[in-house]
């Protein structure tokens, strides 16, 4: 019992981060998401072995090292996008608000029309163009700059469509 339980003590730190990452999508919004998670695991159980042998009274000195180096390599992996192109002409404040209507507002609303959905995720609502621009710089950060928003991008946000919002957050507001 003791063999299992030292061995089930490499995956408690990557398993409790998966547990909590689920609720931010940036962690896993990328393409290449499966890295994310398989990285994480890589460099949890490192630290773990290394507490592990430290408890043994075992020195190792490259462990903790190397795991860093694999964490930044992940921070790195998981940098946002470069940006995305404006588009040529100005845009439209309704163009930005239609944006969001579509592809933000079927689960940001009182009343989410996304199947799964049956209230906005964090209480975060686009029913109005006024909380829309309250919300300006959420939405650059989660659509514009990582595109994490939509999730997995279910409601086919184009990267057009992206650039008009970046447009339109520079022109209307201070987000």
């Amino acid at each position: 019992a003791a063999l299992r339980s030292l061995h089930n003590n490499y995956m408690a730190l990557p398993v409790l981060f998966m547990m909590i990452s689920s609720h931010f999508p940036f962690t896993y919004g990328l393409d290449a998401g499966w890295v994310v998670l398989a990285g994480i695991i890589l460099v949890g159980a490192a630290i773990r072995h290394w507490f592990n042998l430290r408890g043994q009274g075992e020195a190792n000195a490259w462990l903790l090292p190397a795991a860093a180096v694999g964490l930044l390599a992940l921070v790195f992996l998981t940098l946002p996008p470069g940006g995305t192109e404006a588009p040529a002409r100005p845009v439209t404040f309704e163009e930005g608000v239609a944006v969001i209507q579509v592809r933000c507002a079927v689960c940001h609303s009182a009343s989410p029309t996304q199947p799964g959905f049956t209230s906005p995720p964090k209480g975060v609502v686009f029913d109005t163009p006024e909380l829309v621009v309250g919300q300006a710089a959420r939405i650059r950060a989660m659509a514009v700059d990582t595109q994490v928003m939509p999730p997995a991008n279910i409601t086919a946000m184009t990267d057009e469509e992206r650039a008009v919002l970046a447009a339109w957050l520079d022109q209307y507001t201070d987000g």
